[in-house]
């Protein structure tokens, strides 16, 4: 009667996994939103006397799940980046300030960064090797936990923190002076640690996963006939230089400008002149 049940539990467990890997940040956060309002007392009408407008619950978690989700990609514009002036003298101003500078992903480890050129060199590229790594991923499908749902759960993360820190603010209001003031203060910088230090790390890591998954799919798609892959590289020639242009079973996936320095690892199993 049970011949088999370990099997399919480790079928169905890892097909869930699967499937909370594929589900966007904004799921998660809608799902604690509901919690949340259920248990808060939010206005119920708004207007006066038979203009009134009667507010549902519905209403409610679908305004805050989108205003907090729009607020937590404004927060990683300034948590997970840091703006960094040229320090060479020819981006100095007459003021002696610098007119030029980047934005630069405020937490770089060693690991983030020899994963990056890694991936760089093996998909041949120079710009967007996130993008492409994230299409060719989700193409292979592979990595749910560790790339994915990592990711879309940094999303839902950072998207509570500035409600979190807000609702602690309100609290504080309703306590003893000198407790209300520990509680903001304590909330404050509970927020600012959470934002500028936790964020950072949980986005780096999944950056990190990305890039060290890609040579591995590339492995395994290079060890099968050539005629059963599923990943083919096209190098397409212009007037602004060689695309690279990446097909997955025969479908145009994603495109990047092809590296210049060095050879790629992968050569392009196409080249197209324009």
């Amino acid at each position: 009667m049970f011949e088999g049940l370990g099997e399919g539990l480790k079928e169905f467990a890892k097909d869930l996994g699967k499937k909370a890997g594929t589900r966007p940040g904004w799921l998660y956060l809608l799902i604690l939103t509901s919690f949340a309002v259920a248990h808060v007392r939010l206005p119920e009408r708004i207007g006066p006397g038979h203009w009134a407008i009667t507010l549902s619950k519905e209403f409610w978690v679908a305004v805050v799940t989108y205003v907090a989700y729009q607020i937590g990609d404004v927060l990683d514009k300034i948590t997970f980046r840091k703006w960094t002036r040229a320090e060479s003298d020819d981006d100095q101003s007459d003021s002696g300030k610098s007119d030029k500078g980047k934005w630069v992903p405020r937490h770089q480890p060693e690991a983030l960064s020899t994963a990056r050129s890694n991936a760089r060199g093996r998909l041949g590229i120079d710009e967007g090797v996130y993008d492409v790594s994230m299409k060719i991923l989700e193409a292979a499908k592979k990595k749910p936990l560790a790339v994915r749902l990592l990711n879309e759960g940094a999303k839902c993360f950072r998207s509570l923190i500035i409600p979190g820190w807000v609702a602690a603010l309100y609290s504080a209001t309703f306590q003893p002076i000198i407790v209300g003031i520990l509680l903001a203060l304590a909330a404050t910088a509970s927020a600012a640690f959470v934002a500028w230090y936790i964020y950072p790390r949980m986005k780096t890591r999944h950056i990190t996963n990305l890039y060290l998954a890609i040579p591995d799919i590339l492995d395994e798609d290079r060890q099968r006939p050539r005629d059963e892959r599923r990943l083919d590289i096209e190098d397409v020639v212009g007037g602004k230089g060689q695309i690279r242009m990446f097909l997955w079973e025969g479908l145009p996936l994603t495109s990047a400008r092809r590296v210049t320095q060095k050879t790629p690892r992968f050569e392009a199993t196409a080249v197209r002149q324009l």
